[in-house]
Order: C-alpha cells, then structure tokens, then sequence
C-alpha cells in the first residue's frame, strides 16, 4: 500500500490506526503514514460508526470493482497501482469493520469474499506483467511497494499470497472469511491495564511480572505478542533499562527479574515463606493462596512434600490441635480437613461474640430474628437505648464509691448527657443582695434605705 495513491480519508483512517492525528494536509499525512510503515508500528482498532463505515465501504468496493473491470492490465500503470493500494486500505476497513460492537459478519462475507477474488486476479496479472520482458527504465520504477499491503504484512515479501491465505482464498476447505479469527486482529491495548513500571522499589518487579501475565491471560493475548508492547508498560529507568531484543517471554522475564530484583531475592523469598504463619483471623483458604503465591515466585522449585510441611507447620494452632490425629498426604486433602475442621467449629460458636460479625448478610435478617441470635449490634438503637437504661440505673450510685474509676467517670457523664433534669435536682439560683443596705430581696437602686437617706438630706437643704 503506497500511501501517495490514497486521498485525504484515506490517509485519515490508517494515521488513526496507528494511534497517529491526522493534519487534513495529505503531502504531510502522506508522509506520516510512509515513517510509521516504515517503522513498522503497531495498529489499533478504530472506533467508527457501523451503518456509516458499511455504507463507506460499500461504496468504495463498487468503484474498485468498475475500475478494476476497466483496466487491460498490459502493463503496470499509475492507476494499476492506484487501485492496488486502494484494495489494501479496503481489506484494512474491513478488517476494522468487523472489529466493531454490532457488525455482521455473515452480510459481509460476500464483500470480502469478492475483495479477495480481486486479490487473486490481481497476483495473477502482477506476475504475469513481471514475466514480461519490459525495458530497463521501466523495470526501475517498479518497486517493492507496487503490491498491496496489509497493516501487519508491511514490507514483506509475498504479502499478497499470505493475504489470500489468511482468508482461505475463497476456495472450498479454506477458513470461512465470516469468522472473525480468520481477520488479523490488533494490537493489545495494554495501556488500558493501567500497569506500569518505572524501576522503583515502591512496586515489585516479580508483582509487576505477575499482574502483566494475568492481564495477559484474561484479554487471551500471547505472551510472546507482548514483547513489543513492553515499551508501553516501562517509564523511567526500567525503559532505559530494557534493550535487549528478546525471542521468548521466558527470556525476557528472566533478564527482567536479574536486573530489577534485589540480590539474595530467592534467599529472602525463602526466609520469608518458612517464617509466614496463618493468622488466627484469616481462613485456611486465603493462607494457603498467600502460600501458593510465595511458592510460585520462588526461583527454587519445592517438591510437594515440601510444600506440605512447610503450610502445615505454620497453619493456626487450632487448625494444629484439631488435625493432630488425622492423616493427610497432600495439600488438597490438607484443604478438605481444615475447611470441615472450621465449619465445624463455627457452627459451634455461631452465637458466639467472635461469630457474630461473620453471619452471612446480618442486615436482612428481621428484628425479631436479630434477638433471637443476639444480633444486635454495638451502634444499633436498641443498644443505645441499654446503655442508657444501664447508666438511669446506676445513676444515684455517686462517683468514688466503686472500685471502678472509669466507670463511676461514665455513669458521671451519662447523668450529664441523658439525665439532665435528676443531675440538677439539687441546684438553686443565687439569692439576690443590695449593695447599699446587705439585704436580700431587692438591688441597690430598690433599697429604702437609699430612699430614706435621699429624703433626710432633701430635708437638711430647705
């Protein structure tokens, strides 16, 4: 596909797939798309409109097909190559096409199947053209990018006859063009999995290793696909650090893992799984995953034998006393012992207070099944409401009197806080006295005494 023989739209569609912005200037996106061919980078599926790209396309497949009927094919003309690389971006919008939520596959097998019938017609006219014996000015002007191109067969040799292979050539006993596997796929978007590495210590190379290879698995991608989309996954120093061409993901986790982990890793790791202990809340099941995830990042392979001491050794100590006299070979006979060993013990205390907070859905129980299991919890209304009985209770018990300091302080503070009325029984409002006369019952300006005083000394002026 020579991108000097597609127009503006053209150019547009395969800078998107390429994770590149199209400038609307076609010398520029010309020259774009010829660098990032060049550089063989990586398509990515296009989100476009179904109804509208059917249409599209559609149209594009009726005018290759008159000009395609048109041309003589006596030799290789601009309009010869013109259409080849045009058939190379429509088998390219096809393949994006049927990328997308919602597109038929089965309405466009007879599209695809006449694409490829053009394909075969072309290979055959090309070689016949080539076999021909053209003056030398015109054999140098044929070049390698006279034949169509697909996005992951650029610059390759025999591109077009691995096109038509891919699709099964039309012919009875190849692929159905309408499966979706027969359509190369793109690239991974691994930047998608928000997982990246910088070099730090803050995230664990073997961590990291771990979480790319589930991801992986999940979304069905290759782990030897992933070799070329590590760039998108290192920053800093561990993209600076990863170099090497590698053939094989063992070879490249392999030289991750020296360069990244700390030395004595597998000694510690080792350290680490001989002195890790099942806690006295935590389940047999999620120990012995912990367990299995420290045995499969160690370098060391253990025999299961070994495994088996080593988990049952540091599981709880009920867990311990409860197996002390049962017999167990494997790991897996370990699980079925100590999974019936808790179940049974927690169908013993299930009333009991350490239970309680296990119960399967406690907030759809009704009220009255709540008590009937004691259910009811520490922040609950009803238990608001006995601690405030049990403190009216003990209020006229005064503070100092029990053995319990911190118990008489609440029962002080709940008089306070909830009982207001009967902790102020006792209090009485000051008892207003005059200034001038020391009197209770009235202020200074009310005293008689002051009025008396005023009228004798009216009485000494006159």
């Amino acid at each position: 596909m020579e991108p000097s023989h597609l127009n503006k739209a053209m150019l547009a569609f395969e800078l998107l797939r390429r994770e590149a912005t199209p400038t609307g200037d076609v010398a520029k996106d010309t020259l774009m798309l010829r660098m990032a061919m060049l550089k063989d980078t990586p398509v990515q599926a296009t989100m476009v409109d179904v109804t509208t790209e059917t249409k599209a396309c559609d149209e594009l497949l009726l005018s290759l097909e008159t000009k395609f009927a048109a041309c003589t094919f006596e030799k290789r003309t601009p309009t010869i190559r013109r259409i080849e690389s045009q058939i190379a971006h429509l088998l390219n919008r096809y393949n994006n096409l049927l990328e997308m939520d919602g597109a038929d596959a089965n309405a466009l097998h007879s599209k695809i199947l006449t694409v490829v019938n053009m394909i075969e017609t072309l290979e055959g006219k090309l070689k016949l053209i080539s076999s021909l014996k053209l003056p030398e000015e015109e054999i140098s002007n044929v070049s390698d990018s006279d034949f169509p191109e697909t996005d992951t067969e650029v610059k390759k040799p025999g591109r077009v006859e691995t096109l038509i292979k891919g699709y099964g050539g039309g012919k009875p006993g190849g692929r159905s063009p309408n499966s979706r596997t027969n359509i190369l796929k793109p690239e991974p978007k691994v930047w998608k999995w928000r997982v990246r590495f910088d070099g730090s210590r803050d995230f664990n190379a073997e961590q990291f290793v771990e979480r790319v290879e589930e991801l992986a698995g999940a979304d069905g991608v290759p782990l030897e696909k992933l070799l070329q989309q590590m760039v998108k996954l290192l920053e800093g120093k561990a993209l600076r650090s990863e170099s090497g061409n590698f053939e094989t993901w063992a070879d490249f986790k392999m030289a991750f893992r020296e360069t990244f982990l700390p030395p004595g890793y597998d000694d510690q790791l080792f350290d680490l799984i001989r002195s890790r202990r099942q806690a006295e809340d935590e389940t047999f099941e999620m120990y012995l995953a912990a367990m299995n995830t420290l045995f499969r990042r160690l370098d060391r392979k253990l025999s299961h034998q070994d495994r088996l001491r080593i988990v049952s050794r540091n599981m709880s100590k009920f867990l311990r006393r409860s197996l002390l006299m049962q017999e167990y070979r494997s790991v897996d006979e370990l699980r079925t012992l100590a999974k019936r060993a808790e179940r049974r013990e927690h169908e013993l205390h299930d009333v009991g207070e350490k239970y309680r907070e296990r119960l399967v859905e406690p907030e759809l129980l009704n009220q009255s099944s709540r008590k009937k299991v004691a259910m009811v919890s520490e922040n609950s209304p009803e238990k608001h409401q006995e601690s405030l009985e049990g403190a009216a209770g003990c209020a006229e018990v005064p503070p100092g009197s029990s053995a319990n300091p911190a118990k008489d302080k609440l029962i002080s503070f709940q008089e306070r806080r909830v009982m207001p009325r009967q902790a102020n029984e006792g209090y009485s409002r000051p008892v207003r006295v005059c200034w001038t006369c020391n009197k209770p019952g009235h202020m200074k300006q009310d005293c008689p005494l002051k009025r008396l005083s005023a009228a004798g000394n009216d009485n000494q002026g006159r």
